[in-house]
Protein backbone atom coordinates (compact mmCIF):
# COMPACT_ATOMS: atom_id res chain seq x y z
CA UNK A 1 0.00 0.00 0.00
CA UNK A 2 1.81 3.42 -0.63
CA UNK A 3 0.74 7.13 0.23
CA UNK A 4 1.99 10.25 -1.43
CA UNK A 5 1.44 13.63 0.19
CA UNK A 6 3.05 16.27 -1.66
CA UNK A 7 7.07 15.12 -2.38
CA UNK A 8 6.37 12.64 0.24
CA UNK A 9 5.57 8.93 -0.72
CA UNK A 10 4.72 6.11 1.94
CA UNK A 11 4.61 2.55 1.53
CA UNK A 12 3.63 -0.52 4.05
CA UNK A 13 3.01 -4.23 2.73
CA UNK A 14 0.19 -6.80 4.58
CA UNK A 15 0.12 -11.06 3.71
CA UNK A 16 -3.50 -11.84 4.00
CA UNK A 17 -3.93 -15.77 4.01
CA UNK A 18 -7.43 -17.34 3.81
CA UNK A 19 -8.15 -20.65 6.19
CA UNK A 20 -10.98 -22.77 4.86
CA UNK A 21 -13.99 -23.29 7.08
CA UNK A 22 -14.07 -26.57 9.19
CA UNK A 23 -16.92 -28.89 8.43
CA UNK A 24 -18.49 -30.83 11.51
CA UNK A 25 -21.36 -33.64 10.85
CA UNK A 26 -22.30 -36.02 13.19
CA UNK A 27 -25.60 -37.36 11.38
CA UNK A 28 -28.83 -37.28 12.29
CA UNK A 29 -30.03 -38.11 15.81
CA UNK A 30 -30.21 -42.46 16.81
CA UNK A 31 -32.43 -44.35 18.49
CA UNK A 32 -31.40 -47.78 19.18
CA UNK A 33 -33.41 -51.10 20.41
CA UNK A 34 -30.89 -52.63 21.96
CA UNK A 35 -27.73 -51.61 23.96
CA UNK A 36 -24.95 -50.94 21.58
CA UNK A 37 -21.71 -48.60 21.22
CA UNK A 38 -22.00 -46.00 18.83
CA UNK A 39 -18.88 -44.48 16.68
CA UNK A 40 -18.72 -40.56 15.89
CA UNK A 41 -15.93 -39.23 14.40
CA UNK A 42 -14.70 -35.98 12.43
CA UNK A 43 -11.81 -36.65 10.02
CA UNK A 44 -12.89 -34.74 7.21
CA UNK A 45 -13.66 -31.40 8.97
CA UNK A 46 -10.30 -29.62 8.10
CA UNK A 47 -10.05 -28.54 11.84
CA UNK A 48 -6.92 -28.11 13.09
CA UNK A 49 -8.41 -28.87 16.53
CA UNK A 50 -11.01 -30.65 18.14
CA UNK A 51 -13.34 -30.36 21.34
CA UNK A 52 -16.16 -33.38 22.34
CA UNK A 53 -18.35 -32.66 24.84
CA UNK A 54 -16.79 -35.05 27.01
CA UNK A 55 -13.28 -33.12 26.54
CA UNK A 56 -11.58 -35.39 24.55
CA UNK A 57 -9.63 -33.56 21.56
CA UNK A 58 -9.20 -36.55 18.89
CA UNK A 59 -11.03 -37.19 15.85
CA UNK A 60 -12.96 -39.63 17.14
CA UNK A 61 -15.57 -40.87 20.18
CA UNK A 62 -17.12 -43.76 21.11
CA UNK A 63 -20.58 -43.70 22.87
CA UNK A 64 -21.42 -46.29 25.06
CA UNK A 65 -24.70 -45.22 26.84
CA UNK A 66 -27.87 -42.58 25.74
CA UNK A 67 -26.45 -39.24 25.45
CA UNK A 68 -26.36 -35.71 23.37
CA UNK A 69 -23.17 -35.03 22.08
CA UNK A 70 -21.65 -32.23 20.68
CA UNK A 71 -18.55 -31.51 18.76
CA UNK A 72 -16.54 -28.16 18.00
CA UNK A 73 -13.91 -28.09 14.97
CA UNK A 74 -11.50 -25.06 15.30
CA UNK A 75 -9.33 -24.15 12.44
CA UNK A 76 -7.76 -20.62 13.66
CA UNK A 77 -10.12 -18.32 13.93
CA UNK A 78 -12.63 -20.51 12.12
CA UNK A 79 -15.26 -22.75 14.40
CA UNK A 80 -17.48 -25.23 13.24
CA UNK A 81 -19.82 -27.46 15.55
CA UNK A 82 -22.74 -29.94 15.47
CA UNK A 83 -24.57 -31.94 17.80
CA UNK A 84 -26.19 -35.72 17.89
CA UNK A 85 -28.77 -37.28 20.53
CA UNK A 86 -28.72 -41.27 20.63
CA UNK A 87 -31.29 -42.61 22.44
CA UNK A 88 -31.30 -46.34 23.30
CA UNK A 89 -34.68 -48.42 23.83
CA UNK A 90 -35.01 -50.85 25.79
CA UNK A 91 -38.38 -52.70 24.82
CA UNK A 92 -41.41 -52.45 22.50
CA UNK A 93 -43.24 -48.89 21.87
CA UNK A 94 -47.34 -49.47 23.17
CA UNK A 95 -49.93 -47.10 22.82
CA UNK A 96 -53.62 -46.97 23.62
CA UNK A 97 -55.84 -45.52 21.47
CA UNK A 98 -59.37 -44.83 23.04
CA UNK A 99 -62.17 -43.42 20.05
CA UNK A 100 -65.74 -43.70 19.70
CA UNK A 101 -67.76 -43.59 16.11
CA UNK A 102 -71.57 -43.20 15.60
CA UNK A 103 -73.66 -46.13 14.90
CA UNK A 104 -73.50 -47.35 11.35
CA UNK A 105 -70.42 -45.73 10.91
CA UNK A 106 -66.37 -47.45 10.56
CA UNK A 107 -63.00 -46.86 11.77
CA UNK A 108 -60.03 -47.68 9.94
CA UNK A 109 -57.16 -49.03 12.85
CA UNK A 110 -53.62 -48.04 12.11
CA UNK A 111 -52.55 -51.40 9.96
CA UNK A 112 -55.15 -50.32 8.02
CA UNK A 113 -57.91 -52.98 8.54
CA UNK A 114 -61.23 -51.36 8.89
CA UNK A 115 -63.79 -52.04 11.53
CA UNK A 116 -67.20 -51.37 13.00
CA UNK A 117 -68.26 -52.81 16.14
CA UNK A 118 -67.44 -52.21 19.64
CA UNK A 119 -64.17 -53.93 21.03
CA UNK A 120 -60.17 -53.43 21.20
CA UNK A 121 -58.01 -53.77 18.60
CA UNK A 122 -54.36 -54.15 18.85
CA UNK A 123 -51.64 -53.58 15.88
CA UNK A 124 -47.94 -54.30 16.29
CA UNK A 125 -44.95 -52.94 13.51
CA UNK A 126 -41.78 -52.10 13.83
CA UNK A 127 -40.77 -48.25 14.47
CA UNK A 128 -38.49 -46.18 12.40
CA UNK A 129 -35.39 -47.68 14.69
CA UNK A 130 -36.48 -51.18 13.58
CA UNK A 131 -37.99 -51.80 16.71
CA UNK A 132 -42.04 -53.82 17.64
CA UNK A 133 -44.77 -51.09 18.42
CA UNK A 134 -47.92 -51.76 19.74
CA UNK A 135 -51.18 -49.97 19.05
CA UNK A 136 -54.06 -50.96 21.03
CA UNK A 137 -57.02 -49.16 19.86
CA UNK A 138 -60.13 -49.20 22.16
CA UNK A 139 -63.25 -48.53 19.89
CA UNK A 140 -66.72 -47.12 21.06
CA UNK A 141 -69.96 -47.39 19.04
CA UNK A 142 -72.28 -44.48 19.90
CA UNK A 143 -75.61 -45.59 20.03
CA UNK A 144 -78.17 -43.35 18.70
CA UNK A 145 -78.76 -40.72 21.66
CA UNK A 146 -82.68 -39.65 22.76
CA UNK A 147 -83.71 -37.37 25.25
CA UNK A 148 -87.06 -35.78 26.64
CA UNK A 149 -87.11 -32.35 27.79
CA UNK A 150 -90.38 -31.17 29.94
CA UNK A 151 -90.81 -27.10 29.79
CA UNK A 152 -93.22 -24.94 30.15
CA UNK A 153 -94.20 -21.38 29.44
CA UNK A 154 -96.57 -18.72 29.80
CA UNK A 155 -99.38 -18.05 27.24
CA UNK A 156 -98.09 -16.11 24.30
CA UNK A 157 -94.59 -16.71 24.58
CA UNK A 158 -93.16 -19.24 22.09
CA UNK A 159 -89.78 -21.69 22.28
CA UNK A 160 -86.71 -22.52 19.90
CA UNK A 161 -86.77 -26.10 19.70
CA UNK A 162 -82.84 -27.79 19.39
CA UNK A 163 -83.16 -27.98 15.82
CA UNK A 164 -84.05 -24.02 16.22
CA UNK A 165 -87.41 -24.50 14.71
CA UNK A 166 -90.30 -22.16 16.81
CA UNK A 167 -93.06 -24.03 19.22
CA UNK A 168 -95.67 -22.02 20.62
CA UNK A 169 -98.94 -24.17 21.45
CA UNK A 170 -99.34 -27.35 23.68
CA UNK A 171 -97.25 -30.43 22.08
CA UNK A 172 -94.65 -32.95 21.90
CA UNK A 173 -91.79 -32.04 19.15
CA UNK A 174 -89.19 -33.97 18.46
CA UNK A 175 -85.61 -32.51 17.19
CA UNK A 176 -82.72 -34.53 14.88
CA UNK A 177 -79.19 -32.56 15.68
CA UNK A 178 -75.60 -33.76 16.10
CA UNK A 179 -74.05 -33.86 19.69
CA UNK A 180 -70.44 -33.37 20.55
CA UNK A 181 -69.19 -36.76 19.43
CA UNK A 182 -70.93 -35.50 15.53
CA UNK A 183 -73.63 -38.68 16.04
CA UNK A 184 -77.56 -38.00 15.88
CA UNK A 185 -79.28 -36.88 18.93
CA UNK A 186 -83.08 -37.04 19.20
CA UNK A 187 -84.66 -34.26 21.64
CA UNK A 188 -88.31 -34.67 22.44
CA UNK A 189 -89.57 -31.95 24.11
CA UNK A 190 -92.94 -31.35 25.93
CA UNK A 191 -94.19 -28.15 25.53
CA UNK A 192 -96.64 -26.93 28.11
CA UNK A 193 -98.82 -23.50 27.30
CA UNK A 194 -99.90 -22.22 30.76
CA UNK A 195 -103.23 -20.49 30.73
CA UNK A 196 -103.58 -17.43 32.55
CA UNK A 197 -104.33 -17.81 36.19
CA UNK A 198 -107.36 -16.24 37.87
CA UNK A 199 -108.54 -16.36 41.47
CA UNK A 200 -110.93 -14.60 43.64
CA UNK A 201 -109.91 -14.22 47.31
CA UNK A 202 -113.16 -12.99 49.62
CA UNK A 203 -111.65 -10.80 52.79
CA UNK A 204 -113.22 -9.02 55.65
CA UNK A 205 -111.50 -6.26 57.66
CA UNK A 206 -113.01 -4.05 61.07
CA UNK A 207 -114.10 -0.49 59.93
CA UNK A 208 -111.27 1.35 59.98
CA UNK A 209 -108.88 -1.40 58.92
CA UNK A 210 -107.12 -1.51 55.79
CA UNK A 211 -105.45 -4.72 53.76
CA UNK A 212 -102.24 -4.45 51.75
CA UNK A 213 -103.66 -6.55 48.07
CA UNK A 214 -101.27 -8.60 45.69
CA UNK A 215 -99.69 -5.83 43.78
CA UNK A 216 -98.76 -3.75 46.90
CA UNK A 217 -101.64 -1.17 46.77
CA UNK A 218 -103.96 -0.72 50.35
CA UNK A 219 -107.61 -0.89 50.34
CA UNK A 220 -109.81 0.12 53.17
CA UNK A 221 -113.45 0.45 52.03
CA UNK A 222 -116.01 -2.04 50.43
CA UNK A 223 -115.07 -3.54 46.87
CA UNK A 224 -113.77 -6.13 44.03
CA UNK A 225 -110.04 -5.13 43.30
CA UNK A 226 -108.12 -6.38 40.96
CA UNK A 227 -104.64 -7.31 41.15
CA UNK A 228 -102.13 -8.67 38.37
CA UNK A 229 -99.04 -10.25 39.41
CA UNK A 230 -96.41 -12.67 38.36
CA UNK A 231 -97.04 -16.49 39.73
CA UNK A 232 -94.57 -18.87 40.23
CA UNK A 233 -93.69 -19.65 36.49
CA UNK A 234 -93.39 -16.31 36.00
CA UNK A 235 -96.65 -15.84 34.16
CA UNK A 236 -99.19 -13.20 35.24
CA UNK A 237 -101.87 -14.07 37.91
CA UNK A 238 -104.76 -12.30 37.98
CA UNK A 239 -106.42 -11.85 41.28
CA UNK A 240 -109.82 -10.33 42.19
CA UNK A 241 -110.18 -9.47 45.98
CA UNK A 242 -113.79 -9.04 47.48
CA UNK A 243 -113.31 -6.93 50.27
CA UNK A 244 -115.72 -6.46 52.93
CA UNK A 245 -115.60 -3.64 55.86
CA UNK A 246 -117.58 -4.89 59.18
CA UNK A 247 -118.93 -2.00 60.60
CA UNK A 248 -118.41 -1.94 64.78
CA UNK A 249 -121.91 -3.19 65.64
CA UNK A 250 -123.67 -1.27 69.23
CA UNK A 251 -126.52 -3.52 70.60
CA UNK A 252 -128.99 -1.76 73.21
CA UNK A 253 -130.67 -5.10 75.09
CA UNK A 254 -133.51 -4.40 77.79
CA UNK A 255 -133.48 -7.14 80.43
CA UNK A 256 -135.38 -8.16 83.42
CA UNK A 257 -134.80 -10.05 86.38
CA UNK A 258 -136.26 -10.88 89.54
CA UNK A 259 -136.28 -9.48 92.65
CA UNK A 260 -133.27 -11.72 94.53
CA UNK A 261 -131.91 -13.06 90.87
CA UNK A 262 -128.40 -12.55 88.90
CA UNK A 263 -128.40 -11.27 85.51
CA UNK A 264 -124.88 -11.80 83.84
CA UNK A 265 -123.69 -9.13 81.38
CA UNK A 266 -122.35 -10.05 78.22
CA UNK A 267 -118.54 -10.63 79.45
CA UNK A 268 -119.92 -12.75 81.89
CA UNK A 269 -119.80 -10.38 85.31
CA UNK A 270 -122.41 -10.57 87.09
CA UNK A 271 -124.42 -6.87 87.17
CA UNK A 272 -124.82 -5.58 90.51
CA UNK A 273 -128.25 -4.05 90.01
CA UNK A 274 -130.21 -2.29 87.84
CA UNK A 275 -128.69 0.30 85.86
CA UNK A 276 -126.85 0.52 82.49
CA UNK A 277 -123.90 -1.56 81.62
CA UNK A 278 -121.72 -1.55 78.34
CA UNK A 279 -119.68 -4.00 77.51
CA UNK A 280 -116.95 -4.23 74.41
CA UNK A 281 -116.57 -7.81 73.22
CA UNK A 282 -115.54 -8.99 70.03
CA UNK A 283 -117.58 -10.74 66.89
CA UNK A 284 -116.62 -13.78 64.80
CA UNK A 285 -114.64 -11.61 62.26
CA UNK A 286 -112.63 -9.91 65.14
CA UNK A 287 -114.48 -6.60 65.12
CA UNK A 288 -115.51 -4.68 68.18
CA UNK A 289 -119.39 -5.14 68.91
CA UNK A 290 -120.84 -2.29 71.89
CA UNK A 291 -123.57 -4.04 74.12
CA UNK A 292 -125.56 -1.78 76.16
CA UNK A 293 -127.28 -3.41 78.50
CA UNK A 294 -130.42 -1.45 80.73
CA UNK A 295 -131.82 -4.08 83.00
CA UNK A 296 -134.42 -3.60 85.35
CA UNK A 297 -134.95 -5.72 88.60
CA UNK A 298 -138.94 -6.65 88.54
CA UNK A 299 -140.68 -6.32 92.26
CA UNK A 300 -142.99 -9.50 93.41
CA UNK A 301 -147.03 -8.46 93.22
CA UNK A 302 -148.94 -8.49 95.39
CA UNK A 303 -152.35 -8.46 94.82
CA UNK A 304 -155.79 -9.15 96.45
CA UNK A 305 -158.86 -10.56 95.64
CA UNK A 306 -162.25 -10.51 97.42
CA UNK A 307 -165.15 -12.96 95.83
CA UNK A 308 -168.23 -14.23 97.21
CA UNK A 309 -170.50 -17.23 96.40
CA UNK A 310 -173.34 -18.47 97.75
CA UNK A 311 -173.68 -21.24 99.89
CA UNK A 312 -173.55 -24.75 97.79
CA UNK A 313 -171.42 -22.88 94.78
CA UNK A 314 -167.22 -23.08 94.56
CA UNK A 315 -165.19 -20.70 93.49
CA UNK A 316 -161.88 -21.61 91.53
CA UNK A 317 -158.71 -19.64 92.90
CA UNK A 318 -156.18 -17.73 90.31
CA UNK A 319 -153.55 -20.56 91.57
CA UNK A 320 -156.10 -23.48 89.98
CA UNK A 321 -157.92 -25.07 93.46
CA UNK A 322 -161.33 -25.07 93.52
CA UNK A 323 -162.88 -24.36 97.60
CA UNK A 324 -166.05 -23.43 98.55
CA UNK A 325 -165.96 -22.50 102.45
CA UNK A 326 -164.92 -19.07 103.73
CA UNK A 327 -161.69 -17.97 104.01
CA UNK A 328 -158.02 -16.02 103.06
CA UNK A 329 -156.30 -18.14 100.03
CA UNK A 330 -153.13 -17.31 99.01
CA UNK A 331 -151.60 -18.42 95.69
CA UNK A 332 -147.95 -17.55 94.59
CA UNK A 333 -148.35 -17.40 90.51
CA UNK A 334 -145.81 -16.64 87.87
CA UNK A 335 -146.30 -13.07 86.18
CA UNK A 336 -145.63 -12.60 82.06
CA UNK A 337 -142.24 -11.51 83.02
CA UNK A 338 -141.20 -14.85 84.92
CA UNK A 339 -141.36 -13.28 88.42
CA UNK A 340 -143.40 -14.33 91.56
CA UNK A 341 -147.10 -12.97 91.68
CA UNK A 342 -148.60 -13.60 95.46
CA UNK A 343 -152.69 -13.39 94.95
CA UNK A 344 -154.36 -13.12 98.09
CA UNK A 345 -158.22 -14.26 97.69
CA UNK A 346 -160.91 -13.85 100.52
CA UNK A 347 -163.55 -16.10 100.16
CA UNK A 348 -167.20 -15.00 101.26
CA UNK A 349 -169.91 -17.82 101.08
CA UNK A 350 -173.77 -16.27 101.38
CA UNK A 351 -176.00 -18.65 103.14
CA UNK A 352 -179.38 -19.00 100.87
CA UNK A 353 -182.40 -17.21 102.05
CA UNK A 354 -185.47 -19.40 102.27
CA UNK A 355 -188.90 -16.76 102.27
CA UNK A 356 -192.59 -18.37 102.41
CA UNK A 357 -195.45 -16.44 101.05
CA UNK A 358 -198.85 -17.44 102.07
CA UNK A 359 -201.45 -16.38 99.32
CA UNK A 360 -204.89 -16.61 98.73
CA UNK A 361 -207.03 -15.89 95.66
CA UNK A 362 -210.38 -16.08 94.73
CA UNK A 363 -211.57 -18.87 92.35
CA UNK A 364 -211.66 -17.35 88.48
CA UNK A 365 -208.51 -14.81 89.83
CA UNK A 366 -204.96 -14.81 88.63
CA UNK A 367 -201.89 -14.86 90.93
CA UNK A 368 -198.51 -13.76 89.78
CA UNK A 369 -195.52 -15.33 91.26
CA UNK A 370 -192.63 -13.35 92.23
CA UNK A 371 -190.92 -14.43 89.16
CA UNK A 372 -193.68 -12.84 87.03
CA UNK A 373 -195.20 -15.62 86.00
CA UNK A 374 -199.11 -16.73 86.34
CA UNK A 375 -200.24 -19.18 88.84
CA UNK A 376 -202.28 -21.64 86.92
CA UNK A 377 -204.13 -22.91 89.89
CA UNK A 378 -203.73 -23.82 93.27
CA UNK A 379 -200.99 -27.22 94.04
CA UNK A 380 -197.54 -28.18 95.34
CA UNK A 381 -194.62 -27.51 93.44
CA UNK A 382 -192.32 -29.52 91.62
CA UNK A 383 -190.22 -31.91 93.02
CA UNK A 384 -186.54 -30.71 92.65
CA UNK A 385 -184.61 -32.67 90.91
CA UNK A 386 -182.00 -34.79 92.65
CA UNK A 387 -178.33 -33.87 92.22
CA UNK A 388 -176.64 -35.48 89.76
CA UNK A 389 -175.38 -39.55 90.27
CA UNK A 390 -171.79 -39.53 92.03
CA UNK A 391 -172.80 -35.84 93.48
CA UNK A 392 -173.30 -34.74 97.09
CA UNK A 393 -175.48 -32.01 97.92
CA UNK A 394 -173.22 -29.12 99.32
CA UNK A 395 -174.26 -28.32 102.94
CA UNK A 396 -174.00 -24.81 103.17
CA UNK A 397 -170.63 -23.40 105.61
CA UNK A 398 -171.49 -20.64 108.36
CA UNK A 399 -170.03 -17.46 108.30
CA UNK A 400 -168.08 -16.13 111.26
CA UNK A 401 -168.39 -19.75 112.48
CA UNK A 402 -172.47 -19.71 113.36
CA UNK A 403 -174.64 -22.35 113.93
CA UNK A 404 -175.98 -23.82 110.91
CA UNK A 405 -180.06 -22.62 109.27
CA UNK A 406 -182.36 -24.84 111.29
CA UNK A 407 -183.98 -28.50 109.80
CA UNK A 408 -187.14 -28.01 107.87
CA UNK A 409 -190.29 -27.81 109.74
CA UNK A 410 -192.60 -30.67 110.24
CA UNK A 411 -195.46 -30.92 107.53
CA UNK A 412 -199.28 -30.24 109.22
CA UNK A 413 -201.92 -33.39 109.80
CA UNK A 414 -203.49 -34.80 106.55
CA UNK A 415 -206.63 -33.32 107.67
CA UNK A 416 -205.03 -29.93 106.81
CA UNK A 417 -203.69 -30.47 103.65
CA UNK A 418 -205.91 -29.88 100.10
CA UNK A 419 -207.79 -32.72 99.15
CA UNK A 420 -207.41 -33.52 95.39
CA UNK A 421 -209.85 -32.79 93.23
CA UNK A 422 -211.48 -35.17 90.19
CA UNK A 423 -209.10 -38.16 91.37
CA UNK A 424 -206.02 -36.80 92.02
CA UNK A 425 -205.55 -33.59 89.76
CA UNK A 426 -204.61 -30.13 90.19
CA UNK A 427 -205.00 -28.89 93.87
CA UNK A 428 -208.98 -27.14 93.48
CA UNK A 429 -210.54 -24.80 95.62
CA UNK A 430 -208.55 -23.07 98.70
CA UNK A 431 -205.34 -23.25 100.50
CA UNK A 432 -205.55 -25.39 104.04
CA UNK A 433 -207.14 -23.24 106.69
CA UNK A 434 -204.79 -21.44 108.71
CA UNK A 435 -204.48 -23.59 112.36
CA UNK A 436 -205.25 -21.43 115.30
CA UNK A 437 -203.17 -19.08 117.65
CA UNK A 438 -200.76 -20.90 119.98
CA UNK A 439 -202.19 -21.19 123.71
CA UNK A 440 -200.81 -17.78 125.51
CA UNK A 441 -199.23 -16.03 122.11
CA UNK A 442 -202.33 -14.71 120.58
CA UNK A 443 -200.61 -15.54 117.41
CA UNK A 444 -200.96 -17.84 114.54
CA UNK A 445 -197.74 -20.10 114.51
CA UNK A 446 -195.57 -19.86 111.42
CA UNK A 447 -196.82 -21.83 107.82
CA UNK A 448 -195.88 -25.23 107.78
CA UNK A 449 -192.77 -26.13 105.69
CA UNK A 450 -193.45 -27.73 102.74
CA UNK A 451 -192.06 -31.70 103.10
CA UNK A 452 -189.43 -32.07 100.32
CA UNK A 453 -190.62 -33.94 97.29
CA UNK A 454 -189.29 -37.48 98.54
CA UNK A 455 -190.77 -37.04 101.66
CA UNK A 456 -194.03 -38.39 103.26
CA UNK A 457 -196.75 -36.41 102.18
CA UNK A 458 -195.10 -34.56 99.30
CA UNK A 459 -195.51 -34.97 96.04
CA UNK A 460 -198.01 -33.45 93.48
CA UNK A 461 -201.54 -32.98 95.67
CA UNK A 462 -199.80 -33.72 98.47
CA UNK A 463 -200.15 -30.13 99.77
CA UNK A 464 -196.37 -29.41 100.79
CA UNK A 465 -194.14 -26.46 99.08
CA UNK A 466 -192.52 -26.50 95.57
CA UNK A 467 -189.38 -25.62 94.38
CA UNK A 468 -189.02 -23.97 91.28
CA UNK A 469 -187.10 -22.62 88.71
CA UNK A 470 -186.94 -18.77 88.00
CA UNK A 471 -189.76 -18.47 85.34
CA UNK A 472 -191.28 -21.63 85.34
CA UNK A 473 -195.39 -21.31 85.14
CA UNK A 474 -197.39 -22.58 88.42
CA UNK A 475 -198.90 -25.38 88.15
CA UNK A 476 -201.99 -24.60 90.48
CA UNK A 477 -203.11 -23.18 93.86
CA UNK A 478 -200.54 -24.21 95.89
CA UNK A 479 -197.11 -23.18 97.98
CA UNK A 480 -194.15 -22.71 95.54
CA UNK A 481 -190.28 -21.79 96.30
CA UNK A 482 -188.93 -19.68 93.80
CA UNK A 483 -184.64 -18.93 93.97
CA UNK A 484 -183.17 -15.76 93.70
CA UNK A 485 -180.09 -15.14 91.19
CA UNK A 486 -177.02 -15.34 92.82
CA UNK A 487 -175.21 -12.11 94.27
CA UNK A 488 -172.23 -11.22 92.53
CA UNK A 489 -169.33 -13.31 92.61
CA UNK A 490 -166.22 -12.08 93.21
CA UNK A 491 -164.59 -8.22 93.27
CA UNK A 492 -160.80 -7.82 93.14
CA UNK A 493 -158.68 -5.22 94.36
CA UNK A 494 -156.10 -3.38 92.85
CA UNK A 495 -152.48 -5.66 93.01
CA UNK A 496 -149.59 -4.05 95.70
CA UNK A 497 -146.54 -4.42 95.37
Amino acid sequence: MEVTLGSCTVRDTIDLVIEPQPVVDLGLDITYCTATQHYLEVWNSGAASILWSDGSTGYDLYVDAPDTVWVQASNGQCVASDTIVINLVISGVSVVVDTAICNGFSYTLPDGNVVSADGSYPVTFLTVAGCDSTITTNLTVLAPLASVVDTTVCSGVCIDLPDGISACVDGSYISTIQNTAGCDSTVTTNLTVLAPLASVVDTTVCSGECIDLPDGVSACMDGSYTSTIQNAAGCDSTITTNLTVSPSIDTLVFAEICTGAIYFLPDGSPAPGPGLYTDTLTTAAGCDSIVTTDLSVVAVINASVNATICSGQSYTLPGGGVVSLDGIYSDTLTSVNGCDSVITTTLTVNAAIDTLVVVQICTGAIYFLPDGSPAPGPGPPPATPPPPQGATAPLPPTRGGGPPPPPPRTPPPAADRATPARGGGEAAGRHPPRPPPTAGTGRAPPPPTAPAANAPGGGRGGGGRRTRRPGSPAPGPGIYTDTSPPLPVATASSPST
